[in-house]
């Protein structure tokens, strides 16, 4: 079983758990460990059920034309994070504030660009039913690059578990991080960071 793609995968489609970490640690919001949990087998329950939607597309056309148009799918979207974060720092170095101007009726983008509204009760900790919220958000993010992956033929076990695990992993190191009030621009990098490695992902299964 080739283990890169999978592990390509996961690290980069999760870089938004560590970007949400930091908002909190920055924001002094804390994310416990059951609701850590939560919310990372949330994505990586969407990481899964988008990959085995992506195999079944990929049993009705052939194999290499499954290949090619999940490739693309993957470029394509890496492609756009790219765009994103570039538009994000034209519009004055603020990644959030940027999305939360763009579109401040569409709640999945004002929870992206403010992850503390999810804090709806002003505890400074996100809980268990909050979590649950947060979760079907990055699973929402994960959606449309786990079709791609699942139709470009990558493992869905190992890539949802490692989904799983780096969200995990992220989001708490991303807390950490936060606390120690991590600049903006931080942010920026790690959105175009993730951007050009989905993009080489893409590139990598079309080729390989």
């Amino acid at each position: 079983m080739n283990i890169l793609s999978p592990l390509i995968f996961a690290f980069s489609a999760n870089s938004d758990a560590f970007v949400i970490g930091m908002s909190y640690g920055v924001k002094k919001i804390r994310i416990n460990a059951s609701s850590n949990v939560a919310v990372s087998f949330i994505a990586g329950a969407g990481t899964y059920t988008a990959m085995e939607f992506g195999h079944i597309i990929n049993t009705y056309i052939p194999l290499q034309m499954g290949r090619f148009i999940g490739s693309f799918m993957l470029i394509l979207f890496g492609t756009y994070m790219l765009i994103d974060a570039a538009r994000k720092k034209k519009k004055g170095g603020n990644p959030s504030k940027g999305a939360a101007l763009e579109s401040e009726a569409s709640y999945y983008c004002r929870v992206m660009s403010s992850p503390e509204i999810i804090d709806a009760d002003k505890s400074k900790i996100i809980e268990f039913k909050e979590s649950i919220v947060l979760g079907g958000i990055l699973c929402l993010n994960n959606v449309g690059m786990g079709i791609g992956a699942g139709i470009a033929g990558l493992n869905v076990v190992a890539t949802s578990l490692l989904s799983f695990f780096f969200s995990v992993i992220f989001l708490h190191m991303g807390c950490s991080l936060g606390c120690k009030v991590i600049p903006d621009k931080l942010t920026g990098r790690v959105e175009v960071i993730s951007a050009f490695i989905i993009i080489i992902l893409g590139l990598y299964e079309l080729f390989i």
